[in-house]
């Protein structure tokens, strides 16, 4: 898993995109056990967040997006390429998927991915995940970072 930070300005808002309701209440379960404080934004489809980040250009920082691969008209690989197309990135891109193909990989770090993870099937192993993710991307609270 690679991090790097792309703004200095934290704000501790996340976007999670996610076709299914479940997997979109779970992150958001997910993340609240771990810091409640964080601002979580969900979308339902790849329009919907391009839509989003097209308002909000410049006016918004965004600290990280967990992006789907696997959803209906626009997938995540669409969806970064109208991000990288559109110059609509300065924040930490993350495909969170149940694909293991190579390609998808591949394609998905081409198109300005930061990092490619599989959704874990474990309650307690995404809970890790995330906060694995949050600590990687200079997310988390200084008294979680030393703990």
């Amino acid at each position: 898993m690679k991090a790097t930070l792309h703004h200095q300005t934290r704000t501790n808002r996340i976007l999670i995109v996610d076709d299914q309701a479940i997997e979109l209440q779970l992150c958001k379960i997910t993340f609240r056990q771990i810091d409640p404080n964080l601002e979580l934004k969900t979308f339902r489809n790849g329009e919907a967040v391009l839509e989003y980040l097209r308002e909000v250009r410049d006016d918004e920082s965004i600290d990280l997006m967990l992006l789907d691969l696997k959803m209906p008209r626009l997938d995540g690989l669409d969806v970064l390429g109208v991000i990288q197309k559109e110059e609509l990135k300065s924040f930490p891109i993350v495909l969170f998927t149940t694909s293991q193909l190579h390609q998808d990989k591949d394609r998905a770090y081409r198109l300005g991915a930061d990092d490619f993870i599989e959704k874990p099937v474990d309650l307690l192993e995404n809970q890790r995940l995330f906060e694995h993710l949050l600590h990687a991307y200079g997310l988390d609270t200084p008294d979680k970072a030393t703990a």
